[in-house]
């Protein structure tokens, strides 16, 4: 048998095993196009340490939440009882309540309604979002304003004395001076940990 050339040899090889046969030309491969909108996971970590702080600061200062609920119940209830007595020469006894004496002109009543509006909005901030800055902070100063208020018995008249409903008042408002200045330093020592957490 006769042997074929070289170059036919060469040429049935290649028409044997076909075009898709033959590897890829060698060189670099083209780089994957970068992912965009990734977040990297320093940013990733940042954030999600600084949600975990807001967790932790929340779940630290829940307790004060159970204090503020009840005095959130008990601030509409005082617009309808009396702080003071008076007692008349018969021996006969007057109540007046807050919205009586801002009726007939007294700024005691007028001021102690706007204050207690003001303290319901906070106590509920502090019920509903414990770790709120600040509201603790209004929250004391303005208890402590209306204890002043009762206990000095400002524009409440000479001879008015103080009803069981008087005396409740001002052990409420000592207890939201308290209880509000000890959240926001509790508040303030958890922030200042989470900063040096880098939080």
């Amino acid at each position: 048998m006769q042997a074929q050339p070289q170059w036919a040899q060469g040429h049935g090889a290649q028409g044997q095993s076909g075009p898709n046969s033959q590897p890829p030309p060698p060189g670099p491969h083209p780089p994957h196009p970068p992912m965009s909108g990734a977040p990297g996971p320093v940013a990733s970590s940042a954030d999600l340490e600084r949600r975990l702080n807001v967790v932790e600061t929340r779940q630290a200062l829940l307790g004060y939440s159970l204090i503020y609920a009840p005095m959130l119940l008990l601030v509409p209830l005082f617009l309808f009882v009396p702080f003071y007595e008076y007692e008349s020469d018969d021996m006969s006894v007057t109540y007046a309540m807050l919205w009586e004496l801002a009726a007939n002109g007294f700024a005691i009543g007028t001021v102690s309604i706007l204050f207690m509006g003001v303290l319901a909005v906070l106590l509920g901030i502090g019920v509903f979002r414990p770790g709120t800055p600040a509201v603790p902070s209004g929250i004391a100063v303005i208890c402590g304003i209306l204890f002043l208020l009762l206990a000095l018995k400002i524009d409440a008249g000479e001879y008015a004395e103080y009803s069981v409903a008087g005396y409740a008042g001002m052990i409420l408002g000592l207890a939201g001076v308290i209880c509000g200045a000890a959240n926001e330093i509790h508040g303030v020592v958890r922030r200042m940990a989470n900063a040096r957490r880098g939080g």
